[in-house]
């Protein structure tokens, strides 16, 4: 993928779908907040996965959520180690 999200439309994209899986209004989302405290369960963030994986056009790991447990640790996770490398390649 040429036109990889910024940092912004990360978080975005990621308050926009947990709000969607979890069934919160966006604005109660707060992305230093461990996924924990939305009650995300375990389907839902193996279909995040896969939803990620697709805008990424790349694999992640399936214990993506787990590894990194709230959205920022996600999204600085995507930026270090697949947007901009994909971006440098």
């Amino acid at each position: 993928m040429t036109n990889q999200p910024t940092r912004e439309e990360l978080i975005q994209w990621m308050i926009d779908h947990v709000a969607e899986e979890t069934r919160m209004p966006k604005d109660k989302i707060e992305t230093d907040k461990p996924f924990a405290r939305y009650n995300l369960e375990s389907i839902a963030a193996v279909s995040l996965t896969a939803d990620l994986e697709d805008l990424l056009g790349t694999n992640l790991s399936p214990t993506l959520f787990w590894d990194f447990p709230s959205i920022e640790g996600v999204v600085n996770y995507l930026l270090k180690n697949v947007v901009n490398k994909s971006q440098t390649a």
